[in-house]
């Protein structure tokens, strides 16, 4: 299930909350309220296209053109800024292949090692993360739940848990509850 559909799930109480990495962006707000951040993340995203391509020059280039992305691990900040058709693939393995394949015009991931990027491929743009935000989306109307969740949040942070659990299920260097502010 894509982020877009999590957020109109919220919306439509077809579910309670949604736990996915969410961006906290302006079009988000208006359907949904969401928690305080339960973790900042430094995550970076790249912008690839096809080495030989001499038309898209910049991530504006790609209006009314096809951009896949890796649904699984890109945060909704990486979509900012791409008004072209924006189609999920599996993973970042499926998404640079249907690049190679030319059925796109540009991919959105997250990791690219030297192997993906052969002569075939190249880094348009690097999008460094800032602090991108993960939050729990939930209904505006259940401003309950919503008090309940950011408590809980607020608790782990001030107790030793965030740490493990961050680096349990986030694998990535523990960040001090200082770095959440």
């Amino acid at each position: 299930v894509g982020r877009e559909q999590l957020i109109n799930a919220v919306k439509e109480h077809e579910v309670d909350l949604a736990i996915a990495g969410l961006a906290v962006t302006e079009k988000n707000q208006k359907k949904v309220d969401f928690t305080i951040p339960y973790i900042k993340d430094k995550k970076s995203c790249y912008l690839v296209i096809n080495s030989n391509n001499q038309t898209i020059l910049h991530k504006n280039d790609l209006k009314d053109k096809r951009t896949g992305f890796d649904e699984k691990a890109i945060l909704d900040e990486c979509y900012i800024g791409i008004e072209g058709v924006l189609i999920p693939y599996i993973d970042t393995y499926a998404v640079l292949s249907a690049l190679e394949q030319k059925e796109l015009s540009a991919a959105i991931v997250s990791e690219i090692n030297e192997r993906d990027l052969n002569s075939n491929l190249k880094i348009l743009e690097k999008v460094q993360g800032k602090n991108l935000t993960k939050t729990i989306a939930f209904s505006k109307e259940n401003k309950e739940l919503g008090k309940i969740l950011n408590k809980i949040i607020e608790n782990i942070q001030k107790s030793a848990r965030y740490d493990e659990l961050h680096k349990k299920y986030f694998k990535k260097k523990e960040l001090k509850n200082s770095e959440m502010d």
